[in-house]
C-alpha cells in the first residue's frame, strides 16, 4: 500500500498558475516556450470573440433566422408554435433556422475569432 511522502506535497503542482508580475496578472502559457502571456492578450481575445459572435448573431437573426406571425396575439415570434399554443404563420427566413441554430452558430464563431486571434497573435 501506497504512503504519502511530504516531499510530493511540497511539489508544485503541473497547474498553470496565475502570478503577479510588476503588479500585471500573467496566466503561465501551457504552449508557448516564451513563458507567461499578458492578460491583456487575453483579455483582448476574448472580448473580440465576444463581440465577433454577437454580430454574427445579429446578422443572421435580421436576414435569414426563421421568423413566424401569431395572428391570435398579433405579434412576430421566433417559434413555429406561439406560447398561446396557436400555431404560427411563417412570414420570412428559413424555416429550420431557429433560433437555438442561431446561438449555436454564433457561439462557434465568437469561439473560432477568439482563438485565431489568440494564435496568430501568441
Amino acid at each position: 500500500m501506497p504512503t504519502a511522502d511530504l516531499t510530493s506535497l511540497q511539489q508544485p503542482q503541473r497547474a498553470y498558475p496565475v502570478v503577479k508580475c510588476n503588479n500585471v496578472l500573467l496566466f503561465k502559457s501551457p504552449v508557448h516556450t516564451r513563458g507567461y502571456i499578458p492578460t491583456i492578450f487575453i483579455l483582448a481575445s476574448s472580448i473580440l470573440g465576444g463581440l465577433a459572435g454577437s454580430t454574427f448573431d445579429s446578422l443572421l437573426g435580421a436576414t435569414v433566422q426563421g421568423i413566424y406571425y401569431c395572428f391570435l396575439c398579433q405579434k412576430e415570434t421566433e417559434a413555429s408554435v406561439h406560447r398561446c399554443g396557436q400555431p404560427a404563420q411563417h412570414l420570412r427566413g428559413w424555416r429550420w433556422l431557429n433560433n437555438d441554430v442561431v446561438n449555436f452558430a454564433s457561439s462557434i464563431v465568437g469561439s473560432l475569432i477568439a482563438g485565431l486571434f489568440g494564435w496568430l497573435v501568441l
